[in-house]
């Protein structure tokens, strides 16, 4: 996300909690803003944005749309940064998006329905290779059970 000169990108770090603190240390720094005046702007209690920053509180929802505001940058940025969305939620969700942008565009009801149909016979062939997967036997020989 690119806004007013701000470039917003994840810290690659294996604790989300860490990466958005470096993050927000940075976003701080590059407006020359105080953690204090980032509370102001935010309407944040300025002990509140102390605490995340020395990674003595967690981020929490309103906390990062709050700062997503101030800061004017998506807060789906901000929530992926601070770790507190699901990567793969949202990618379904795009995907969902983008199908109903695609059926959307299909202005003839018969030529929709033949796409929503063609989807429904995909699904199916989908959902019978994986039951015909599960019913495979596992090739492993059986063992026989009794009394040795």
């Amino acid at each position: 996300m690119y806004r007013r000169g701000y470039t917003v990108s994840v810290t690659s770090s294996s604790d989300p909690e860490n990466g958005f603190v470096q993050w927000l240390q940075e976003q701080l720094d590059a407006r020359g803003w105080t953690a204090q005046e980032m509370a102001q702007r935010a309407g944040l209690a300025q002990a509140t944005v102390s605490n995340v920053l020395n990674r003595k509180r967690s981020a929490g929802v309103e906390f990062v749309r709050a700062i997503a505001d101030v800061l004017d940058v998506s807060q789906i940025d901000v929530f992926r940064i601070a770790g507190l969305i699901d990567e793969e939620l949202l990618d379904d969700a795009k995907a969902a998006q983008e199908y109903l942008r695609l059926l959307a565009a299909i202005k003839d009801d018969d030529e929709r329905q033949a796409a929503i149909d063609t989807v429904e016979t995909v699904l199916r062939r989908v959902a019978e290779r994986r039951k015909a997967a599960e019913a495979k036997p596992s090739g492993r020989p059986a063992v026989a059970r009794g009394k040795a």
